[in-house]
């Protein structure tokens, strides 16, 4: 497992448990100074001098010379006086440097102890893992059973998170500290609370997800990088068919005012030519009263008119408003932020696996039935 990286920004409601613990659990300590000096790992496998044959390799000494055991023992004694005189930091630092050249799990144990005080819980998980990843080989019954009694106890508070980027070359970074370069994979236990997790690389955009976590949920982060075409596209602000419905409609109601002013003129002929019939004169004249079938032409012809007019001017009006909608439906281009791109990318993959084609193969009939949700 990775070593988590700190912060002090989050709330320290670890430690009260910490400290309950030390009352709850009377094996664990009474005093938290006086505990954890009692309590830290006082001597490691005494190492054969540097002239002397080596004896039989443990796991927790496989590949680690003579030499570099003994250059762990001083600043790993070293620290020992400092936790316990209650210099916690001078003590992990000792143990930071013994560790350099000895990966022992005893020194894992005593740092952790150094730094319980230093509010760092992600850094105690970790090395307390560390101290009891050979069981009570290096370590007393007693240390394992504190050591995993601290663990409990941290998993209260703590959230294991997995953050992947398969991109290489890409910077993952977990609240503005580096975690790895891409490809590659970090796991740890982390506060529970809110962070920041964020890939960059160079010639794409910043990518940037945060996320509030809670205590001993999983959570997987997996962070993509895009270059700035990736996320520009374009839309319109509604349909074809909000500006195509009144222009179809404006052009049909249009066309059906002009036949109806034909019509209407027609009508109007047929009109005078039945006046001319009944009175043998030109329609100017008064003098012959028209007949009744040429006053029902009149009546029609001036219906039509009226009826075409109106035909017109709607359907000019309708087609206007298409064509003013037309314009304001034309494509604008923005800028997505790499969330909502792989947002609309699982949105439009959601929607293909809802969409089946099945084929239909039976007595005369070849073809193919789609369903799916629009």
């Amino acid at each position: 497992m990775s070593r988590a990286p700190t912060s002090r920004a989050h709330a320290r409601a670890w430690r009260p448990l910490l400290l309950a613990a030390l009352v709850c659990f009377p094996a664990i300590g009474l005093s938290a100074s006086v505990a954890r000096a009692d309590q830290a790992q006082q001597t490691l496998t005494a190492p054969a001098p540097a002239a002397a044959a080596p004896a039989e390799p443990t796991p927790w000494s496989v590949g680690v010379s003579a030499a570099e055991q003994q250059a762990a023992f001083k600043p790993f004694s070293e620290g020992n006086a400092f936790l316990k005189d209650s210099l916690f930091k001078l003590a992990a630092d000792k143990y930071l440097e013994a560790l350099k050249h000895w990966d022992h799990p005893g020194i894992h144990f005593n740092l952790a102890l150094a730094l319980f005080s230093l509010d760092q819980p992600e850094q105690v998980y970790w090395h307390l893992k560390k101290a009891i990843a050979y069981g009570e080989g290096p370590l007393d019954a007693d240390k394992i059973e504190r050591a995993n009694a601290y663990i409990t106890l941290l998993e209260q508070q703590l959230t294991p998170i997995v953050v992947k980027c398969d991109q290489a070359g890409t910077a993952v970074r977990m609240d503005g500290q580096v975690l790895f370069t891409a490809p590659g994979k970090y796991e740890a236990w982390v506060r529970a609370g809110e962070h920041t997790w964020s890939a960059s690389k160079p010639g794409y955009e910043l990518t940037q997800r945060t996320l509030v976590l809670k205590p001993e949920t999983p959570v997987t982060v997996e962070l993509q990088v895009y270059q700035e075409e990736e996320l520009t596209t374009s839309k319109r602000r509604y349909s074809f068919w909000v500006a195509g419905v009144p222009l179809l409609a404006g052009a049909a109601v249009l066309g059906g005012g002009i036949a109806m002013n034909f019509v209407a003129q027609d009508t109007m002929n047929q009109f005078e030519q039945k006046l001319t019939e009944d009175c043998g004169i030109s329609s100017t004249q008064p003098s012959c009263p028209p007949s009744t079938e040429a006053n029902d032409l009149k009546n029609q012809a001036e219906i039509f008119q009226v009826v075409s007019v109106a035909g017109m001017a709607t359907g000019g009006a309708a087609i206007a408003t298409g064509l003013l909608l037309v314009s304001l439906n034309r494509k604008s281009t923005y800028r997505l932020t790499p969330e909502e791109l792989e947002d609309k990318r699982r949105q439009d993959a959601a929607a293909a696996q809802k969409t089946a084609f099945v084929p239909l193969i039976g007595p005369g009939m070849v073809g193919l039935s789609a369903s799916g949700t629009f």
